[in-house]
């Protein structure tokens, strides 16, 4: 069950993440850094839902219940992430964004749909837990979270590349970062191998604990920037 350790220990690192946004959010009523608050609320709950319901019964279909929930935010993340880089003056995703909206929503129903149709009890062992995912739904959520932590990481390194100001440059490679170590952590988390499944989840561990640190560092430079960027 080490697995299902980690998952809970990776969802406080993340509620606590959503928490320090949400008091920004408060301070600035910036609806940018409200959506970095809804990024780090959904990786809880996808973590929360893959822990939890086993810690607290030994109910095994409700935690392959629980699994599913937890896919479904995945994208429900990948669609909030979206409004975040829509800031970020990416002309692809400007000028494609519906079209994007629409491929996620095919590729959630597809692969929602087909775990639910062929939904099987998770292996649990001393290591940590295998959902026994059909191969549809585990290719579809692999390569999805890949290809998208790695775009997300690209255009925020891009972007962190630009800055000036310290304080901003390290927040923001922070958060390009996470979308690296999001989408390697995908092609591991959904593969039914638990030394996989450890290795994907630890990478989560390290982002929220590293991004907690990295956040909670206060703002020493008075520069300022006209990127709403800035605020977070």
């Amino acid at each position: 069950m080490a697995t299902v350790y980690l998952y809970f220990l990776v969802s406080i690192a993340f509620f606590y993440l959503f928490i320090y946004f949400v008091h920004l959010y408060k301070k600035n009523r910036n609806k940018d850094v409200f959506y970095y608050a809804l990024t780090f609320l959904f990786i809880f709950l996808m973590c929360f839902f893959n822990s939890v319901p086993l810690l607290a019964t030994n109910n095994l279909q409700l935690a392959a219940y629980g699994n599913v929930i937890s896919n479904l935010f995945l994208f429900f993340l990948i669609y909030t992430c979206f409004k975040v880089q829509l800031i970020a003056t990416d002309k692809f995703l400007k000028n494609n964004v519906n079209s994007l909206n629409i491929i996620l929503l095919v590729i959630a129903i597809i692969s929602i749909g087909f775990q639910l149709i062929y939904l099987n009890i998770p292996t649990i062992s001393v290591l940590g837990i295998i959902w026994n995912l059909n191969s549809i739904t585990s290719i579809l959520l692999t390569l999805t979270t890949f290809i998208y932590g790695i775009y997300w990481g690209v255009i925020f390194g891009e972007i962190a590349s630009i800055l000036r100001d310290p304080f901003l440059k390290r927040r923001m490679y922070m958060v390009s970062t996470n979308g690296i170590l999001l989408g390697i952590s995908g092609l591991f988390l959904f593969q039914n191998n638990v030394n996989y499944s450890i290795l994907g989840i630890s990478l989560l561990f390290l982002t929220g604990i590293a991004s907690s640190i990295v956040f909670s560092i206060p703002e020493h430079s008075k520069k300022s920037t006209k990127n709403d960027l800035a605020s977070i």
